[in-house]
């Protein structure tokens, strides 16, 4: 009561309080943050960290003739590259000589995390900020997005000063230590591209076997399945066809966000064998779910709650069936 009253006294005299605009200030500068991993160009080596891995990429991205452009290599592990060019994305494995291309407008790398609109976050976080760090050479401004629940965790961002883009991002789990990181080395941001740039370092692959991965919104079993009770604030941003590591008929992969958190449900048919119910925590980062419902194993798996991925598994319908 105490606090409303200095609100309403403020804006009787009209002069708020600093922290009165920490909130806004907060939303403002992740606005800013998104834009600018859609607009500048710049090339760096980021870190990656989770569940005790630590795995090296480069990063170069782009416009180049009004389509974003994102290249990104391995640099320590088997090889990989990924070549994004605005929704097509494409990996190529030269172990396997194998290319899989999938198109969907949500798919997401550092420093690119954020998904628009932001003010879509305050129903489920708290922004805050958290005074200044310094990353790969450059001064950044600490966003912390704290959940207003226990179906999400915190996700910490440091943003450039100068630019707004992202050089670090972490999640913090409920035991208070990041289950996961990404962090640039180097940076340089403002640089020329140009479309060679963008053109996979692979030039045999097109001999290679290519897999194209459909989304359903191509295809006449479109919202087949749904969550009939996600958690508060997740919604259906991607639904792909997959063929399953099993072979036992496709496999539908959905994705649940709530723009910062992800949750992956993948759905196939049952291979004969009984698999109970089955819920854990993995490395201290991931949680998993698991049932067998209707003559479908569902598997739920994501960096969220344990809670989370529970709720999401046990409200898995299929429309088709008549359910809802």
């Amino acid at each position: 009561m105490m606090r409303a009253s200095w609100i309403i006294l403020a804006l009787l005299s009209g002069v708020l309080p600093s922290w009165a605009f920490a909130q806004d200030d907060g939303v403002e500068l992740l606005q800013k943050a998104t834009e600018a991993a859609q607009t500048l160009s710049y090339s760096g080596v980021f870190v990656y960290q989770h569940g005790g891995r630590m795995e090296t990429l480069k990063v170069l991205h782009g416009v180049v003739d009004g389509q974003e452009k994102t290249r990104i290599d391995t640099l320590d592990g088997p090889p990989r590259e990924i070549i994004r060019s605005n929704d097509e994305m494409k990996c190529y494995f030269p172990d396997s000589h194998h290319v899989r291309v999938e198109h969907h407008p949500r798919r997401m790398f550092f420093p690119a995390l954020l998904m628009p609109p932001v003010q879509e976050f305050l129903g489920n976080y708290s922004v805050v900020l958290k005074g200044s760090n310094r990353v790969a050479g450059h001064d950044c401004q600490v966003i912390e997005l704290q959940p207003r629940d226990n179906y999400r965790y915190i996700h910490r961002f440091c943003a450039d000063e100068q630019t707004h883009l992202l050089l670090r991002e972490a999640t913090v789990g409920s035991h208070g230590r990041p289950i996961q990181v990404s962090e640039f080395s180097e940076l340089t941001i403002g640089i020329q591209v140009a479309p060679g740039q963008f053109k996979s370092s692979y030039p045999q692959a097109i001999q290679w076997r290519r897999h194209d991965v459909p989304l359903l919104e191509n295809l006449e079993k479109t919202n087949e399945w749904s969550v009939g009770d996600a958690p508060p604030g997740f919604h259906k941003v991607v639904e792909v066809y997959r063929t399953s590591p099993k072979g036992h008929g496709p496999m539908t992969h959905l994705v649940y966000s709530d723009g910062l958190a992800s949750v992956s449900v993948f759905i196939e048919p049952v291979d004969g064998s009984l698999h109970l119910e089955r819920i854990k925590s993995l490395r201290d980062s991931l949680s998993y779910y698991s049932i067998q419902k209707d003559g479908y194993q569902i598997t739920v798996i994501g960096e969220v709650p344990v809670d989370t991925v529970t709720q999401i598994g046990q409200s898995v319908v299929q429309r088709r069936s008549g359910q809802q």
